[in-house]
């Protein structure tokens, strides 16, 4: 199946072991120049843009980092913020660059109606052009916290501590022979 331009379709490996694919529709004048992250939780891109003094083309992105997280940049300079719903967040660079995003939350706390723009001035075509890059568009974050294993508990206490070694001893209810025999190792142990 061909997919249009400005179609992007990327898989996921999901816990399950099914294939899982989003896909959302750019759109927009810079449809072409952008890109969503290969996990689906962002945007990356690169716009061709004509400023007075000549072109160059322009990194920008947007990306969760978790569902507490996010960060965004425009060419070197990088911000990481924690997740502002239901209002614009302005950053601006200098007089050239205004990056505006908006977050939107729904009835999935794992999912943001996002709106970003960039207003870029000194350019050729006119003084300053707003870009908007995505709009209410549903991006997903996941979760970074993973549960941690819990240690299991070791039932022979070992030489090297014996304090330690004592109190697994004392905890299980061990015979006068395992305390005689445990002392006997550290003994062994420290000659």
């Amino acid at each position: 199946m061909q997919l249009p331009k400005n179609r992007l379709r990327y898989c996921l490996l999901i816990f399950d072991e099914q294939m899982h694919c989003c896909s959302v529709n750019l759109t927009g004048n810079v449809s072409d120049a952008c890109s969503f992250t290969p996990d689906c939780q962002g945007i990356t891109c690169c716009l061709p843009l004509k400023f007075i003094n000549g072109q160059r083309k322009t990194s920008v992105t947007f990306n969760f980092i978790s569902c507490t997280e996010l960060e965004y940049s425009i060419e070197r300079k990088v911000w990481q913020k924690s997740l502002e719903t239901d209002k614009v967040v302005t950053e601006n660079i200098g007089d050239t660059f205004q990056y505006n995003y908006s977050l939107t939350s729904g009835f999935d706390s794992s999912k943001y109606a996002v709106t970003v723009d960039l207003q870029v001035c000194y350019l050729a075509d006119g003084f300053c052009r707003t870009y908007t890059l995505v709009d209410a568009t549903n991006i997903a974050c996941m979760s970074t916290t993973r549960k941690k294993r819990r240690r299991r508990a070791t039932t022979e206490p070992k030489v090297s501590d014996f304090k330690h070694g004592m109190r697994i001893l004392m905890k299980r209810k061990a015979s006068s022979k395992e305390y005689k025999d445990y002392i006997d190792k550290v003994k062994n142990h420290e000659v």
